[in-house]
């Protein structure tokens, strides 16, 4: 991220100052153990000539790696026919010359500024070509959106992408029109977006609505697990991305835009916003086949004309893609006050949510005409699944660390040998519902005490309390008292109940510096 908001000068220039930086602290002996922990050689030359060596290979690692993301943005604006597709974004990935994680960053920056990261690509140039940019918003449609529909866990890239390339093709289409240098498709295009947005501002109120009504509520998921137990098998509401608690989407003006586009390509020249059916949609998952899922849809749909009084019929769908595709779709018009609100419910068998939810019955695999296979989805799909869980549970779980992150003190009386903090009054501060064991070792640091003495720790009416229990606000630290604290005692500590970093990190060390040894044969 850093490295993207820099230009080609000031990126030379930070890569340059932070080695110069730890360069001059290499004659520091606290480097040595930095690098190499318990590995340190006794020559202490050679030592830093491999420092030395780390520093200038994470210097040409960072160049190496920005040199690969820049060329890939440069290649994003280039004209380019489908059938380069493949030999320009395939095959680098496949032959390994350019890292998934690489590929990743793009894929974020697509899904979040794209405008901006090349702005700040260029060094200096404030805009690109309106014809630049119109190739940009293509191969975001036909490049990025269809590999990260076809990874499956992607979805939110993927509705994110596509969402910023209609944005773009809305910008420069306006532009276009005022300078009138439009052609007539160029109006068409822009009148049909407009009304997208337009028809989506209107009904998203109503969608809302119905879904904290009967989604939200649990009131459709009380209805699938009643079936669920009245026939016997397993039946959930799912998830259309990486967060579980995205059980129902509400679909945009940019997912109705190119809905409507890829019909008419198809053929269908009438295909308009009254067509789209899902303006609203949830996934059902069954434990069963496809039989069993149509049997239970059925089911769905009469709960469902039961609930809102709807006396048309309710269609049921399963036709079957050309990808393979074919699952029942309950379709209805659900009314809000006096607007109807297409509402779709999908009942996957489990086997086949899974392969959507993997890619291998994506839409976008059929489509790209040999640009998409199998080998690179499940090439990029690793490292997508790896660091989308970690940004999603990262935003997923920002309020519960903002509530640990809440700290608290502790007031710590330290009795102990002559010169050991005897009668030392301490205050630590830890995150809230720290454990004994970890405001324990922020004192027995301060003190230059080793992790390993013996202590023990006990409340403020003498009762020993456990290093792994919660740490009251008062409390005494005995050293030279107890038993001492093995290695494989910290290990665990660190490992799920110490949570402030100050002490994690002391802990990390002490167990990085003293891991027990192992003797083999006799003796």
């Amino acid at each position: 991220g850093l490295m993207q908001s820099l230009t080609a000068a000031e990126r030379a220039e930070f890569l340059a100052d932070t080695s110069g930086r730890i360069f001059g602290e290499v004659n520091r002996d606290e480097w040595l153990g930095l690098f190499f922990g318990e590995h340190r050689s006794e020559n202490r030359e050679i030592t830093k000539i491999e420092i030395a060596n780390s520093i200038l290979q994470y210097e040409r690692d960072a160049k190496e790696l920005f040199d690969i993301y820049r060329v890939i943005c440069l290649q994003d604006i280039m004209p380019k026919e489908e059938s380069e597709y493949h030999p320009i974004y395939a095959q680098p990935i496949l032959n390994g010359e350019c890292p998934p994680a690489v590929m990743y960053l793009r894929f974020l920056d697509l899904a979040t500024e794209p405008e901006k990261k090349m702005a700040l690509l260029a060094d200096g140039k404030e805009y690109y070509l309106d014809s630049e940019m119109l190739e940009l918003s293509k191969t975001m449609m036909n490049v990025y959106y269809p590999l990260a529909d076809a990874i499956g866990t992607g979805t939110t890239l993927a509705v994110n992408i596509r969402k910023h390339a209609t944005r773009i093709l809305e910008r420069i289409l306006n532009k276009r029109v005022w300078a009138e240098k439009h052609t007539e498709e160029d109006v068409r295009l822009l009148e049909t977006y407009e009304r997208c947005k337009k028809y989506h501002e209107y009904i998203e109120e109503y969608a809302n609505r119905l879904a904290e009504s009967f989604i939200k509520s649990g009131e459709l998921a009380k209805i699938v697990s009643d079936l669920g137990e009245r026939f016997g098998m397993r039946m959930e509401l799912a998830s259309h991305t990486s967060n579980p608690e995205d059980v129902y989407r509400i679909k945009g003006p940019s997912g109705m835009f190119w809905k409507i586009i890829k019909y008419r390509e198809k053929g269908r020249t009438d295909y308009d916003i009254n067509h789209i059916r899902d303006v609203l949609a949830t996934t059902v998952v069954v434990d069963g086949d496809f039989e069993k899922a149509s049997a239970l849809a059925k089911r769905i749909r009469w709960a469902i004309k039961q609930r809102f009084r709807i006396y048309h019929t309710i269609d049921i769908k399963d036709k079957r893609r050309e990808t393979g595709y074919t699952v029942p779709h309950i379709v209805a018009w659900v009314k809000v006050d006096s607007e109807e609100v297409p509402f779709e419910v999908q009942v996957r068998p489990v086997e086949t949510h899974l392969q959507a939810k993997t890619g291998q019955l994506s839409h976008a695999i059929k489509i790209s005409r040999g640009f998409i296979t199998l080998p690179l989805v499940e090439k990029l799909g690793e490292t997508f699944n790896k660091m989308e869980t970690v940004d999603t549970l990262r935003l997923r779980n920002s309020e519960t660390n903002c509530k640990k992150a809440e700290t608290e003190a502790h007031n710590v009386v330290v009795m102990g040998a002559k010169g050991m903090g005897d009668g030392k009054r301490m205050r630590k501060d830890s995150w809230k519902g720290e454990c004994a064991g970890g405001v324990a070792a922020m004192c027995l640091h301060e003190l230059g005490v080793p992790l390993n003495t013996r202590f023990e720790i006990t409340n403020n009416d003498g009762k020993a309390l456990s290093l792994m229990g919660s740490c009251p606000q008062e409390m005494a630290l005995y050293l030279g008292q107890g038993k001492k604290v093995g290695y494989d005692t910290w290990k665990n500590l660190i490992d799920g109940k110490i949570i402030t970093p100050e002490a994690i990190e002391l802990v990390s060390e002490h167990c990085r510096n003293n891991k027990p040894r192992k003797f083999w044969g006799k003796g």
